[in-house]
């Protein structure tokens, strides 16, 4: 029966043709993204967001009005397919001890490379979300992940602790590095001038409640695919 179960699984990923599935040896491995889900008018704002970067920029290589899922990633791995009830479960451990941030705030949009990103804050309340997640699924990840090109760029000593977090949690953005964000756009072309148009951008000031956590499949950019969650936790509201 586990075996048909797991079989069945395969196949639900497989029909998602942007979603990252990986083998070696006999392990197989999906990237999953364990995240915040963002409000309606945060959804709505950021949609828009990234519907007028791509109005002046063609070239912005993610769509968040019909393929990708504003969110807010609190881990992000490569993790073992097979454990995937055991992510399940310590996720749903996690949010017990989860509070929920009452009024996250966003904050500006920036160009960060080849993404924009529209910035949060980062309260005790969110870094506690990232910190219990990674804590209590890093022991499903898949061991000796790469170092991505970006990270063997960054100066010292930087470099050296995204390099070790990455060997240790198979992610260079948690714990001291987590940086709260919704990704927005994404061009590595050199031919347009997304840094202009992403720094020109001004979002609406909006606040919101955190309410729940997804686990979503991991696509290109770091998105997640819109629809597509695994799991959704919702967090309990102080008593």
């Amino acid at each position: 029966m586990q075996k048909i179960l797991f079989f069945i699984f395969l196949l639900q990923i497989l029909a998602f043709p942007k979603a990252i599935l990986t083998q070696k040896n006999d392990d197989q491995f999906i990237v999953l993204d364990i995240h915040v889900k963002v409000s309606l008018l945060v959804e709505t704002e950021a949609i828009q967001l990234n519907s007028n970067i791509t109005h002046y920029d063609p070239n912005n290589d993610i769509d968040l009005k019909n393929v990708a899922l504003p969110h807010c990633t609190l881990y992000l791995t490569s993790f073992y397919v097979n454990d995937l009830d055991n992510i399940k479960q310590g996720v749903s451990e996690a949010i017990k001890a989860i509070k929920p941030c009452l009024d996250l705030r966003m904050g500006k949009v920036s160009a960060t490379g080849t993404y924009g990103m529209w910035e949060m804050e980062k309260p005790d309340c969110l870094q506690q979300m990232s910190d219990l997640i990674v804590t209590n699924t890093k022991q499903f990840i898949q061991p000796n992940q790469p170092i991505p090109a970006w990270v063997k760029n960054l100066p010292e000593p930087i470099r050296d602790l995204k390099i070790k977090m990455i060997q240790e949690y198979g992610s260079p953005n948690v714990f001291s590095q987590f940086a709260p964000h919704v990704t927005i756009g994404y061009d590595n072309s050199t031919t347009t001038n997304f840094d202009k148009i992403v720094n020109s951008l001004r979002p609406k000031p909006i606040s919101y409640e955190t309410k729940e956590i997804g686990i979503g499949i991991s696509s290109k950019h770091g998105t997640v695919l819109r629809g597509k969650d695994l799991a959704d936790y919702f967090i309990q509201p102080p008593q």
